[in-house]
């Protein structure tokens, strides 16, 4: 989950329910693999990416072939969850950034200090408008419930 920020909205709902075999099978595996006990090193690093990958793929192949959420509830599940993975990628960049700016990143040692300043300055904009673009996801979730909460009042 992402650290909380200006622009990370905030989960109200009860998770929906997951198939039992995510909740026996695959949820225990994936945590045993990447819980905050495990040592991250470059398979885990790319195990995760590979996974994240996939599942947002998922998402964005349902999207495109118009299974569209069904209800309001579950359209704002939807919209917290992609404001939440921008979040999570913004604050991943923002934090390669600072390692960038303090030249703790392979490779940069052996660089010219432009180029160094210049990997920072881009990885620092790259979470920026990650950080717009989960602002952007947070501000459409309000409006969504304000207008709820108007066309529902007992809601």
């Amino acid at each position: 989950m992402p650290k909380p920020a200006w622009y990370v909205a905030e989960n109200r709902h009860d998770p929906t329910p997951l198939p039992d075999l995510f909740v026996s099978v695959l949820l225990p595996d994936l945590a045993g693999q990447f819980g905050e006990h495990t040592h991250p090193g470059p398979a885990h690093t790319a195990a995760a990416l590979t996974i994240a990958l996939e599942m947002a793929g998922h998402v964005g192949r349902a999207v495109a072939a118009r299974h569209l959420p069904t209800d309001e509830h579950e359209l704002d599940r939807l919209v917290v969850g992609l404001n939440h993975l921008a979040a999570q990628l913004a604050q991943t960049l923002q934090r390669l950034a600072y390692h960038a700016d303090r030249q703790e990143l392979p490779g940069l040692h052996d660089t010219s200090v432009d180029q160094a300043a210049a990997v920072t300055t881009s990885l620092a904009h790259a979470g920026l408008y990650s950080e717009l673009a989960a602002g952007h996801l947070k501000e459409a979730r309000l409006i969504l419930v304000k207008h709820h909460l108007a066309t529902h009042p007992t809601a």
